[in-house]
């Protein structure tokens, strides 16, 4: 999977990972070529919200899949509009995800379908 974070490009393999600070501009792409490539992420809250649990998705990113594509320039969208992923209106990340299909996994996880 390729990764751009605040303008270093990178190229990660299984089993590697990256971190995004809070703010900081990112994207990630599927390097792998036609085959798909599976992703987890884990955004933790700020301090100021350590009574929520870290929130873990699970994505497939799959060459040409536009919903995938959409579903996370929508979701970054939201948060700019909101002043942060921590202060997104919960109702507002309900209908994204109802609209992109994320459906809820085991283990408190979410993936797109």
């Amino acid at each position: 999977m390729g990764a751009v974070v605040d303008g270093r490009e990178s190229l990660l393999h299984a089993g590697q990972s990256v971190t995004i600070p809070a703010g900081v501009i990112h994207t990630f792409w599927n390097a792998a070529g036609p085959a798909p490539a599976n992703a987890t992420g884990t955004a933790t809250p700020p301090t100021s919200l350590e009574l929520l649990p870290p929130l873990v998705v699970n994505c497939t990113l799959s060459p040409g899949a536009v919903a995938t594509e959409a579903f996370f320039e929508n979701l970054a969208g939201v948060s700019n509009l909101y002043g942060g992923m921590d202060r997104i209106n919960p109702l507002q990340l309900i209908l994204l995800f109802v609209h992109y299909k994320v459906r809820r996994g085991g283990g408190g996880r979410a993936g797109l379908s």
